[in-house]
């Protein structure tokens, strides 16, 4: 069975002020997204839905608040894919992940 979802999470180091962080969930080949869900800068998980390829978004989070999102949808004959990057004075930090169809 395909998978569903793929979803990544990271801890932003506190004491160490804001991250600017962006959020990106996109599907290749024939895959789609449904819906995307993310951290945002109070720690609150908030779901979108998503019609077609690609979510962006990006934000100012605290550090020591924990990042994450997850993207739903169809991976077709492609993948789903996420992807969190977060920047600070010179510093980043990435985490992804992807599932693939069958």
């Amino acid at each position: 069975m395909a998978c569903t979802q793929a979803s990544t999470s990271d801890l932003l180091p506190s004491g160490t002020g804001s991250w600017s962080v962006s959020y990106t969930a996109s599907a290749t080949g024939t895959g789609s997204l449904s819906s995307v869900a993310y951290a945002d800068a109070a720690g609150t998980i908030q779901t979108v839905p998503v019609s077609g390829t690609l979510f962006t978004k990006s934000l100012s989070i605290p550090g020591g608040m924990s990042v994450s999102l997850a993207a739903s949808g169809n991976p077709g004959n492609g993948t789903l894919n996420v992807d969190i990057t977060s920047t600070q004075s010179g510093t980043e930090r990435e985490v992804s992940n992807s599932c693939g169809g069958s």
